[in-house]
């Protein structure tokens, strides 16, 4: 994102969300970071930290109903999808609605909280949020309309940085949103819920003069 204006700069209150934003923004001096807790990761509860392999010695059936059914499931003294819907979906609109149509704004967060802005915005459910797949170091392009009655259109899904430019296209909307994925593998070598300092993904919103 290094030849990509940038006016703004949003991340998660978390430590590696902060610090990809702040790795993104040393190409881009003189533009301010604002850290929010609405961007935060699922809340893992007692999950926090464990393997896979050591959550299903505790939680057989609740893993199980989370990978079938995640809306049905809130974590050990966690969070529920609902709970990072509603946090997520309030701030992403917030952070959109106060753009003025030639900003550019970086957000950086996790995800969950990207799978939840991006199920919203095509009109899904929490219980859709596997259907969304975001790779390390994908991107997502979202094409938001001038007219708010409007629905947003997901231009791309999952694509690797380098083409990020490429996507970058003249369109018919006031406001372009970038999605970056940057989150660790999960299976069983690696925890699962380590996610409030150890995984992150980001997100930004392109300017007007790529309408």
């Amino acid at each position: 994102l290094e030849d990509v204006t940038l006016d703004r700069a949003y991340s998660s209150s978390m430590s590696r969300p902060k610090e990809t934003a702040e790795g993104i923004l040393k190409s881009h001096s003189g533009v301010p970071l604002t850290v929010t807790d609405g961007l935060m990761e699922i809340g893992h509860g007692l999950w926090e930290g464990k393997l896979e392999s050591e959550i299903r010695q505790g939680w057989d059936e609740l893993l199980q109903a989370w990978k079938d059914a995640p809306e049905t499931v809130q974590m050990p003294e966690g969070e529920t999808i609902q709970d990072v819907w509603k946090r997520s979906v309030d701030c992403w609109n917030s952070i959109a609605n106060c753009l003025d149509p030639s900003e550019t704004a970086l957000v950086v967060a996790h995800d969950a909280v990207n799978k939840t802005i991006l199920c919203h915005l095509l009109g899904l459910a929490p219980k859709d949020i596997w259907s969304v797949k975001q790779g390390n170091g994908g991107v997502t392009v979202i094409d938001m309309p001038e007219d708010p009655s409007q629905p947003a259109v997901v231009s791309c899904l999952k694509r690797i940085p380098e083409f990020t430019k490429k996507l970058i296209l003249p369109t018919i909307f006031s406001k372009r949103f970038l999605s970056i994925c940057s989150e660790f593998l999960r299976n069983s070598k690696f925890p699962i819920a380590v996610a409030r300092e150890n995984e992150s993904s980001c997100s930004g919103v392109a300017p007007a003069s790529w309408r």
